[in-house]
């Protein structure tokens, strides 16, 4: 369960649930179950957050390069929502140097 993430732990959560709705399953497995879905509901809404939020990080950073909001980015790499690797090759020209401040 440590490792199972999105999907997979969505996939794993249904199981669970059946499992619980189940009336063959034994009243004694019952907590047992509940603590092991709460875990997985927890893994894939953890999951979806940090998807979700790396999408905003990369329409940040994007909205800053396309406005050369220098701040916004430093700001963002500051906050470890970007990767300074990743945003200068994103501020590359079409002639693969670095765009100047004035350049379209």
């Amino acid at each position: 369960m440590n490792e199972a993430t999105g999907e997979k732990a969505a996939s794993i959560a249904a199981g669970i649930q059946n499992k619980l709705d189940d009336p063959k399953t034994l009243t004694e497995q019952k907590p047992r179950l509940q603590q092991m879905l709460k875990q997985a509901n927890a893994a894939s809404q953890a999951s979806l957050n940090y998807e979700s939020r790396k999408e905003q990080n990369k329409k940040a950073v994007e909205s800053a390069l396309s406005a050369d909001d220098i701040d916004s980015l430093a700001d963002l790499t500051r906050k470890y929502q970007a990767d300074p690797e990743k945003i200068a090759v994103n501020a590359k020209g079409p002639t693969g140097k670095v765009r100047s401040r004035n350049a379209p």
